[in-house]
């Protein structure tokens, strides 16, 4: 076979597995595949680069992870059950599990792989549609939010082994990924992701931005380092709005992060500093169930918009991609990483120092929100790299313990 027969021969030959893992997904999971999704599906927004409106995009090149890659090739083909990947928010963790997808499954034409829904009752419901696949691989995003998800299906991972393998791969932050390994339970591998040196941030910048100046590069690199959200997000804000090239001062690029396109997705109706406020509220107690009228009224005493018009908010977030619908009745950030631009927005100003609104959160809040309001705020000041961020966590912590003490 002469060598343009066989590149031909090769790609029909790809093209041909591919529309039969489609039909075989499709085919084989029925009405479950809304709860078991590839990572395209899952990802449609920030995979798409016309849109416009969401803070987070996964279309640019993905460095610093070749290592993590081959060692998670290398556990789930050796059969290990369950693989915890962890980092800092804002590092590349769902970049990284795209990569490492598309490539487990442009390698291995008879794995198939699924991000999950963090929904644990369909998810249970669902996972019977999983045993005719002979390899399988979930991943879980954000993890920390769902542990008992985490649980359910790696005791499924482990009951599999030596019949079909299910394999179960989990994202989830540094900082509490104590909250994941006592679900998992045993026979598990734990990998920290790397921190990418301010060169691999360099790389991203330029593929984003080639023909922008030396300086300018070099500034948001910089900027952003070590993470590759910030240095992708501002890189892409720039390339969409030319007349933007000289916004490279710290306001200006915290800016392009997030005031300018959640001011978009919020509309006039709104001051931007009462709707992030509100929006605050939201995110440091997530999930929240819309029917928890509490939460909105707390919204409303912090922000100063009325609870019925802060509804009309959480509607528009959701529309517009800041927010997701998540389980039965409840919202929260999506991905979490929004979540924490929009609690640095709202909680640190430019100098570092607190705005107020974290404590009148942890003030006005439920009691029984305190565990989520910890867990959420634990990151704030990292994603500018703000090493004198007020503590939160730790005025949080007392405060209940004070609330808990005078209810005694």
């Amino acid at each position: 076979m002469d060598s343009v027969s066989s590149v031909t021969f090769s790609k029909f030959a790809i093209s041909f597995w591919k529309v039969g893992r489609f039909v075989r997904q499709r085919f084989w999971l029925r009405g479950a595949w809304k709860v078991f999704r590839t990572c395209d599906e899952y990802f449609k927004a920030e995979l798409d680069e016309d849109n416009r409106k969401g803070l987070i995009t996964h279309c640019t090149p993905l460095t610093g992870f070749a290592d993590a890659e081959r060692v998670a090739m290398e556990n789930l083909v050796k059969g290990e059950p369950v693989l915890l990947f962890h980092a800092p928010p804002g590092k590349g963790k769902s970049r990284f599990a795209i990569a490492l997808a598309r490539r487990l499954e442009r390698h291995n034409t008879l794995w198939d792989c699924f991000f999950v829904e963090p929904d644990i009752d369909r998810v249970t419901d669902a996972m019977s549609n999983l045993k005719r696949f002979r390899r399988c691989v979930l991943f879980v995003d954000d993890a920390h939010k769902c542990p008992d998800l985490v649980g359910r299906l790696a005791k499924a991972a482990r009951e599999s082994e030596g019949r079909n393998s299910l394999h179960i791969v989990c994202l989830c932050r540094s900082t509490l990924v104590h909250t994941v390994i006592p679900s998992i339970g045993f026979r598990f591998t734990q990998t920290a992701l790397p921190r990418l040196e301010k060169s691999q941030i360099s790389t991203i910048v330029d593929s984003i931005l080639p023909t922008a100046s030396s300086d300018m590069k070099r500034r948001i690199a910089t900027y952003s380092e070590p993470s590759p959200f910030v240095a992708v997000a501002i890189s892409v804000a720039i390339k969409r709005n030319q007349s933007l090239v000289d916004a490279t001062d710290a306001v200006a690029l915290r800016s392009l992060i997030c005031r300018t396109p959640i001011s978009e997705i919020i509309g006039v109706d709104y001051l931007y500093e009462n709707a992030v406020s509100a929006l605050a509220v939201f995110a440091a107690c997530a999930p929240v169930s819309t029917d928890d009228k509490r939460i909105f009224t707390c919204a409303a005493t912090i922000s100063g918009i009325s609870a019925s018009k802060i509804e009309t908010l959480i509607e528009r977030v959701v529309d517009g991609g800041l927010f997701e619908r998540y389980g039965r009745n409840k919202v929260r950030p999506s991905p979490d990483l929004v979540g924490d631009l929009i609690l640095d927005e709202a909680c640190v100003r430019q100098d570092g120092k607190s705005t107020g609104v974290a404590e009148k959160i942890q003030s006005n809040a439920p009691l029984e929100y305190s565990v989520a309001i910890i867990n959420n705020i634990a990151d704030i000041g990292s994603l500018s790299k703000d090493k004198h961020a007020p503590d939160f966590v730790g005025k949080t912590i007392e405060g209940k313990i004070r609330a808990l003490s005078s209810d005694g």
